[in-house]
Formats: C-alpha cells, sequence, structure tokens
C-alpha cells in the first residue's frame, strides 16, 4: 500500500523550533528513505510543507514512522494520511467513452 502524508504545522511552532530541528529532521528523514519507507517525497510550496509517499502497509504503520520525526515530537508538526490504491474504475470510464465515440 502507498500512504501520502501530508504535514501541517500546530499551533504555537515558532520558525526558530523549525530551524534548531532542521538539521535532526533532515538526518531522520533521510534514515526512512533509506530503509525504503519513503518512496518519494516532496514540498507543497503554497502551503510549505513535506509530502511524502510512503510504502507500508496501513496508516497506523505510516503514523508509526513518522512518529519518532524529532518534529512531531517536539509538537511542531503533525500529519494528515490518505490511503491510495490502484485507479480501478478503469471499466465505467471506458465504457462511457466508448459509447460515446
Amino acid at each position: 500500500m502507498t500512504v501520502l502524508a501530508i504535514a501541517h504545522p500546530l499551533p504555537g511552532a515558532t520558525n526558530e523550533a523549525f530551524q534548531r530541528l532542521r538539521p535532526e529532521e533532515i538526518r531522520a528523514v533521510w534514515d526512512i528513505y533509506r530503509r525504503g519507507q519513503i518512496g518519494q517525497i516532496y514540498y507543497c510550496t503554497d502551503r510549505e510543507v513535506a509530502v511524502l509517499l510512503l510504502t507500508c502497509g496501513t496508516i497506523d504503520e505510516a503514523r508509526g514512522i513518522l512518529a519518532d520525526l524529532p518534529m512531531v515530537r517536539e509538537g511542531l508538526i503533525d500529519w494528515d494520511y490518505y490511503p491510495l490504491g490502484p485507479f480501478t474504475p478503469w471499466d465505467g470510464l471506458m465504457g462511457a467513452a466508448a459509447s460515446a465515440g
């Protein structure tokens, strides 16, 4: 399964705290990536947050993977989780397209 995880800052998080933890956070994310648990990582430019595609079995597993990140432990960020799977309604779309042609 792939889980989409989108970070969001928590109330009271300061820029100074983010800057202080940034080096430790980068190392921790790199370790998760090297273990193969992060398939892709992005930066959402309009909200200035990280977006991860995690390779794991469940959302609870994804939560466990990210729970030890320094910024999570310090209460600066949390994550929203979305399970992703294959796009399955192809038959319905193709049937509608075929009948329209």
